[in-house]
């Protein structure tokens, strides 16, 4: 009961030990995946912003230009508190001389009204349409005027700034302030979508998106209560771009981020994978391994018992044939004493003979087997090796049948192979013939001519090998299960010779069979 306990704990410690490494790896992969995901959201939304602030810049700086020495800047999308992000021309704060700022004269459309504030005081004026000073702002250099554009056109976003000013005026305002109208400011779809897709690309992001333009109530109403679950799920959406009020509100909803998200983290999921496999492989050899071990143990104890009644055998015969020499006066009985004498030969002769076996198995894996190779007639040696058996056969009560199969009366059954091992092992596939055989065995010797090569094949009626032993069968000390029982003497080291041998030849050895109807060992060698 021990050994499947330690099966079971160790099966279960390596099995938590892997589902531990892939919740971890869970955990790992989807902070990566979070922060990727930040990561693109903050590259999508600052590459949206400069562009659109591009954009809007250049298309301002394109109706409204500075002539002369002009210090002028433009700071189209700076914050003004008092104004809510209106766009603005700022003196800079450099002294010089008057500064002029010209206005394209065909966007002067109407100047409605010129408001300056000071503290405490605001005063408004209006302007006349044909009046060509309105071409040109004069500003001295004491002063800090903020210029501000707006436009009265239908789709302009800065076409109610003016009306909220007069209604709504800040109290305190340090400078004096110009409101002109001017064209639209409305921004063309199309060239959004080829500046922000050209700085995507040059940013690495090559997604498909879709651009939206909508209006603050569309906004609220329509576009985030639906896009922002889906952008969450699917996608990512763009922060909402817009400068000042009424403005329209740009966006961008990129459906295919999470793919391209996954794709970026390839490198981290091959890692995974990697990680799970080779650990997984490693605890599969070290399972393996414990069990071949387990295996090799119950093999090594199987073949020392098996080794112990092989020698306890001669020995007690010996030690029997010993003692009666001794205490029943055998002595004085030439014959008795002689046939005792043939007993305990022929056992220090099956003694020896085991003890050469196990020396010659340690040398063959040490060394390897070295062969003497020389031109043998295969029928020939067969036949040597059958009258050698004679009185085993005679034993058994076997029936033993040899036939040669030649194709052509030219060809022949001449080898190159070691004599002594070839002998040995023909000697050991019939001795098992032999020894696993019911009553009265029947064995049948074949050889075949198969051109090149030649096929020497042993067939007995046993009691045959079981499926699942028959690639074990020459691993050496391995001997099929028929539990503690020594009625077959053996000990785990014949096929695992003959099968050393024949690979030595550079030959194969196959076997056929079925539990209750015999075996064949084939051996195919090199002529």
């Amino acid at each position: 009961m021990k050994k499947p306990k330690k099966h079971i704990l160790s099966i279960f410690l390596m099995l938590s030990s892997i589902m531990l490494l892939l919740v971890f790896q869970y955990f790992w992969l989807k902070k990566v995946y979070e922060d990727e995901k930040n990561t693109l959201q903050k590259q999508i939304d600052l590459t949206f912003r400069t562009v659109m602030m591009a954009m809007q810049d250049s298309l301002f700086q394109k109706n409204v230009k500075a002539v002369g020495d002009s210090n002028f800047k433009f700071n189209f999308f700076r914050p003004f508190e008092h104004f809510r992000n209106p766009a603005f021309f700022q003196k800079d704060s450099t002294k010089h001389k008057d500064r002029h700022i010209h206005i394209q004269s065909h966007l002067l459309q109407h100047v409605n009204k010129l408001v300056h504030a000071q503290k405490g005081k605001t005063t408004s004026s209006q302007s006349n349409q044909q009046s060509k000073s309105k071409d040109t702002l004069i500003i001295s250099e004491e002063s800090n005027i903020q210029v501000f554009i707006t436009s009265d056109k239908p789709q302009d976003s800065l076409n109610t700034i003016l009306r909220k000013i007069a209604t709504d005026r800040p109290p305190e305002i340090q400078s004096k302030s110009f409101i002109i109208r001017l064209g639209n400011d409305t921004l063309a779809h199309t060239s959004i979508m080829a500046n922000y897709q050209k700085a995507l690309l040059e940013a690495n992001i090559d997604l498909p998106f879709q651009l939206q333009v909508l209006n603050r109530q569309q906004e609220r109403e329509n576009f985030f209560s639906r896009k922002t679950h889906e952008g969450l799920e699917r996608g990512i959406l763009s922060a909402p771009f817009f400068t000042i009020p009424s403005s329209p509100v740009y966006q961008a909803y990129f459906p295919d981020s999470q793919i391209f998200i996954l794709w970026k983290m390839l490198p981290q999921f091959v890692f995974s994978f990697l990680l799970v496999l080779l650990t997984s492989g490693a605890f599969y050899l070290i399972y393996h391994n414990l069990q071949k071990q387990e295996k090799l143990i119950a093999l090594k104890n199987d073949f020392i018992s098996n080794v112990t009644h092989e020698l306890k055998t001669p020995v007690t015969t010996v030690s029997v044939a010993i003692e009666a020499l001794q205490n029943f006066n055998a002595l004085q009985n030439p014959t008795l004493t002689k046939e005792y004498l043939e007993i305990s030969q022929n056992e220090l002769n099956r003694l020896a003979m085991l003890v050469d076996k196990i020396m010659k198995m340690a040398s063959f894996e040490s060394k390897g087997i070295e062969l003497k190779l020389s031109t043998i007639n295969l029928p020939q040696l067969v036949n040597q090796i059958l009258k050698s058996m004679k009185l085993q056969f005679e034993k058994y009560k076997a029936e033993v049948s040899f036939e040669v199969n030649l194709q052509n009366e030219s060809k022949n059954f001449f080898i190159q192979a070691d004599e002594v091992h070839l002998t040995n092992v023909i000697y050991n596939l019939l001795d098992n013939a032999l020894k696993y055989s019911k009553e009265n065995p029947n064995i049948f010797i074949q050889l075949t001519d198969l051109g090149d090569k030649v096929q020497l094949a042993v067939k007995d009626k046993g009691i045959g090998i079981a499926s699942e032993y028959k690639d074990k069968i020459f691993e050496k000390f391995f001997r099929v299960p028929t539990g503690n029982i020594h009625n077959i003497k053996g000990y785990g080291l014949g096929l695992s010779y003959v099968a050393s041998v024949i690979q030595q030849h550079g030959g194969k050895v196959e076997v056929e069979s079925r539990v209750g109807e015999g075996s064949c060992f084939k051996i195919e060698l090199k002529k």
